[in-house]
């Protein structure tokens, strides 16, 4: 994920909790309190420190390291910078690449790789994904089954990707019944569990079906 986001784009992600500490102008080490500050005011909330100079942002980023969070740094104009400062446990969906039209299709993927080659087959989905979020549309659905689930729960890469499209709109399942058999229900990275009644239902009603 390149940096962090704009207020504007921020406000795409309506169930995340964000403060802002506008720390420019701030004598060092002004801007570190202040970060300490809302780190306790503001427990597990994601926060976006604005800096404006090089030694506030290392500064910045160092004490946020050393409070156990992670942070993202984002240049926004000649010595400016914006720091988002992620405390342990929490997370920042990942927006997708571009905004693409969510149409009426579905994607039903039963492997974990395209054809019979093994590491071809997996060049192959990767690349076949990869693609899909740089595409003008985006499926509805994207579902997975048989060994379809090590994708979404093995395959770091491509997760990568899929976080994308749920993040743009695309609803994504994985076989419950399969994630069962692999063992593999608690390792679920991306998406939501499915059954057979939501598999039917999607491919039904899709107006079109690809299967991989």
């Amino acid at each position: 994920m390149a940096g962090i986001y704009s207020t504007k784009l921020r406000n795409f992600f309506k169930g995340v909790v964000m403060h802002t500490i506008d720390a420019r102008g701030l004598a060092c080490p002004q801007p570190v309190l202040e970060l300490k500050k809302a780190l306790q005011a503001y427990p597990a909330t994601i926060l976006i420190v604005q800096v404006d100079n090089e030694a506030a942002k290392e500064n910045v980023r160092r004490f946020a390291h050393s409070q156990n969070c992670k942070t993202e740094i984002k240049t926004v104009g000649n010595q400016e910078y914006e720091i988002t400062v992620i405390p342990a446990g929490q997370t920042i969906p990942v927006l997708p690449a571009h905004s693409a039209k969510i149409v009426n299709k579905t994607i039903y993927v039963t492997d974990d790789k395209i054809g019979s080659e093994e590491e071809l087959g997996r060049i192959l989905l990767k690349g076949f994904l990869y693609a899909l979020v740089e595409a003008d549309e985006w499926p509805d659905k994207i579902i997975f089954v048989n060994r379809g689930v090590l994708v979404t729960t093995k395959n770091q890469e491509i997760i990568e990707d899929l976080k994308k499209l749920s993040a743009g709109g695309v609803t994504i399942y994985s076989c419950g019944t399969c994630l069962n058999y692999f063992k593999l229900t608690d390792e679920l990275k991306v998406g939501l569990i499915g059954n057979a009644y939501d598999s039917i239902n999607s491919l039904i009603t899709a107006d079109s079906v690809v299967k991989l």
